[in-house]
């Protein structure tokens, strides 16, 4: 197994606001999808996986981030880790050679836009804190105890805690797992249903939810999918927001306060093995006045867990199921903040709807699925920050035995539809156009679906594999409307930039390129491709049924 990487960052000499980063990766051999994180120090900053690597000459991709809004890190020395745990042997030789570099620079253009960045005064991790032993610091749940002492500057007028949570292992799957009234007769299936959510507690007590995005990483459900376009987040996994301004009153008393994650399944039990998590605090203070924030503790109100399930079937013969759920959570306290006193409300909004059947003793399974919710903080009645989505999700798998080999087909359609308005943690995208805007926006709005199939082939032992596949993506990002703050609206005005892509096997034969005011022009490798590929990691434990014989591959990917 592969230890971290560690290095010493210096900031430069030069004065900057904005940074920029280059992760590029290359590799060759067999090997399956790995998970990295990266830190500067105790705090997580980046959170991404690999792609499948082929033989030589094997395979290499580019990822530049935005990581501005990590500014007040950038301005000191830092221990900078890259924790990509690997195994190479015999069987899986590929290795991953990383570079990440990266751009620091000043920009001056005015920003039409009520989202323009501004970075937070101090973030504080909630993490492990295993940077002294330049270890990566995120933990593993259930296990550990995912729990951190924090105290805020009592002068603090606004903070956000982002999470970051990964399932691993039994829980890679979890967007296809069972409600645990069926999961008995269901052959191969994980229970605990198909509703995952991560909680944020303060001093035990439930301050805010996150959903995460079931993101299928590039040895997921079927490999040939993700050649050579990986499916969405694969790169670059989003982290959740929630506003804990509310609790100012109480984090501001210049005591330590407990900040805690859990992740909560069915009848919010804990989840199966594993999830990674790490978490951190943005706090902005004012340059203007140090009086310290004043309120009460903030009142709750949260709807219990309650999964609405119902179907069933023979132990080893069809299952069907419906699994359902919503949830929603309001925060609000009144505080005086800067010398003004005002209610600051955080309310959140989410439900999941998850239907499938599992056939031929576990072997196929087809699963459709909408995740969705909105999340809103208002100062007054005025909202300051809005975040709405919608995650579809629908895949229809089959596998079977044919002459002593593995052969598995598999349909996926996944999709994001999200948008956000007003001041976040993060910089989502408005940043680059902002010389080119001819008129203010409120925020941005993302869209992007792919669709694809594919065909797994291996043989008994695993020695030889292939595969054809057929993908295609559409992604779509703009501006919203300046007074429209609120809402699931997913249509860009003005749309900014648009890409279609079509491959097939591991060529492109169709990209499209649309870029706001530009000339920009690209075009597809190929106007044909074979289907055909060869070279994938096998699978695991190809006894397994269904989805689960593309899990367990050791280490933390």
């Amino acid at each position: 197994m592969s230890h971290a990487s560690l290095a010493e960052y210096l900031p430069p000499s030069c004065g900057f606001d904005r940074v920029v980063m280059n992760l590029t990766v290359a590799s060759e051999g067999v090997q399956f999808d790995r998970l990295a994180v990266m830190y500067l120090g105790d705090i997580e900053v980046w959170r991404t996986s690999t792609a499948e690597p082929k033989s030589h000459p094997g395979i290499s991709w580019t990822y530049w981030k935005d990581m501005t809004n990590y500014l007040p890190l950038w301005k000191e020395r830092q221990k900078l880790i890259f924790d990509l745990g690997n195994i190479v042997d015999g069987k899986y030789t590929g290795a991953f050679n990383v570079t990440l570099t990266a751009q620091f620079f000043s920009t001056k253009d005015e920003v039409k836009s009520d989202q323009h960045h501004d970075p937070a005064t101090q973030i504080i991790p909630i993490s492990a804190k295993r940077s002294g032993d330049g270890k990566g610091s995120a933990f593993k749940y259930p296990g550990d105890v995912v729990s951190v002492g924090v105290q805020l500057p009592q002068a603090a007028v606004r903070a956000i805690v982002s999470i970051s949570a990964t399932g691993q292992s039994d829980e890679e799957f979890w967007e296809t797992n069972v409600p645990d009234s069926v999961q008995a007769n269901a052959t191969g299936a994980f229970g605990k249903s198909a509703f995952r959510e991560v909680r944020l507690l303060i001093d035990g007590q439930i301050a805010g939810l996150a959903w995460p995005y079931p993101v299928v990483f590039t040895g997921g459900i079927s490999p040939p999918l993700h050649r050579p376009m990986v499916g969405i987040q694969a790169f670059d996994l989003w982290e959740s927001e929630i506003d804990i301004t509310p609790w100012l009153g109480t984090l501001c008393d210049g005591s330590e306060h407990a900040l805690s994650l859990q992740v909560v399944g069915e009848k919010a039990q804990p989840p199966g093995s594993y999830w990674i998590m790490t978490g951190k605090v943005f706090v902005w203070v004012s340059d203007k006045t140090n009086q310290t924030t004043t309120g009460p503790a903030p009142q709750v109100s949260l709807d219990p867990v309650d999964l609405k399930s119902s179907g069933g079937g023979d132990n080893g013969g069809p299952v069907s199921y419906r699994q359902s759920i919503a949830r929603s959570i309001r925060v609000s306290s009144e505080l005086e903040i800067a010398g003004q006193r005002k209610n600051y409300t955080w309310s959140q909004r989410y439900s999941m709807r998850n239907d499938g059947s599992i056939t031929n003793g576990g072997n196929d399974q087809y699963v459709e699925a909408l995740y969705e919710g909105e999340s809103t903080a208002t100062s007054g009645l005025l909202p300051h920050f809005y975040v709405g989505f919608r995650y579809p999700f629908t895949v229809n798998m089959t596998s079977a035995n044919e002459k002593d080999s593995l052969k598995s087909t598999t349909t996926l359609e996944q999709g994001i539809e999200f948008t956000v308005t007003g001041k976040s943690a993060f910089s989502y995208g408005i940043e680059a156009f902002s010389n080119r805007l001819e008129t203010e926006v409120s925020g941005s709005v993302l869209q992007t679906t792919r669709e694809a199939v594919a065909v797994f082939y291996q043989n008994k032992n695993g020695s030889t594999t292939s595969g054809e596949s057929e993908s295609h993506q559409t992604y779509k990002f703009g501006g919203r409307a300046p007074h429209d703050t609120v809402g699931q609206r997913f249509d860009a005005s003005p749309l900014l930039y648009s890409r279609n892509v079509k491959v097939t096997g591991d060529k492109r034969i169709k990209d499209d390129v649309f870029v706001y005011r530009s000339d920009y022009k690209t075009s597809a490798e190929t106007l044909s491709g074979s289907k055909f590929v060869k070279g994938f990691a096998p699978v695991p434990d190809e006894q397994a049924p269904g989805i689960a014989i593309f899990m367990g591959k050791g280490t933390t990917g």
